[in-house]
């Protein structure tokens, strides 16, 4: 199923921006800084999950030298398909659940980027899933730290594998 919001495309068709991410106004850098950890780094094979209208994922492709992007969210929508249309070459979408789509996520991976479901359980899952997913060294990160749900299960994890938790703004992450 795709989701298709008349509005918001015409607001990027109006706005005479060449595509799509002209319009965005986003520093990845400022905006997610859990990814100043990846910033000079080469052929950055990772995953996104929860990825909503693209623009995040817009954003790790704009500001980072990305060989592969996997996308996991449970909804297609024609909205993140038009932002994304330019990074078409680098993106793998899995149109799943996180805990059903684990299964086509390869091994060695240089982040994950944890911002789908924001329940404990989920927010658990997703860092017991995923974290085994990500090489030494890598990147295990995500977004809304501040946000009830997520907090307890990300310190929970990370106390239980005597990782600290770094955090800025409503980021946190962990370096493998």
């Amino acid at each position: 199923m795709v989701v298709v919001s008349k509005e918001l495309l015409d607001y990027f068709k109006k706005s005479g921006a060449r595509s799509v991410l002209d319009t965005i106004k986003s520093d990845l850098f400022s905006d997610r800084p859990a990814f100043l950890e990846l910033k000079d780094k080469k052929d950055l094979v990772g995953v996104e999950l929860g990825v909503q209208y693209g623009v995040n994922a817009a954003n790790i492709l704009q500001y980072l030298n990305i060989k592969k992007l996997y996308l996991v969210d449970i909804h297609d929508t024609a909205e993140r398909r038009e932002i994304l249309k330019d990074f078409e070459h680098k993106i793998v979408y899995i149109i799943k659940s996180s805990t059903d789509a684990v299964t086509e996520i390869p091994d060695d991976l240089d982040f994950v980027y944890i911002d789908a479901d924001h329940t404990e359980k989920a927010v658990y899952e997703d860092i017991e899933n995923y974290f085994p997913k990500v090489r030494e060294g890598g990147l295990v990160a995500g977004h809304d730290y501040n946000r009830s749900g997520t907090r307890a299960p990300i310190n929970k994890f990370f106390d239980n594998n005597k990782r600290r938790v770094s955090t800025l703004k409503r980021d946190w992450w962990v370096i493998k």
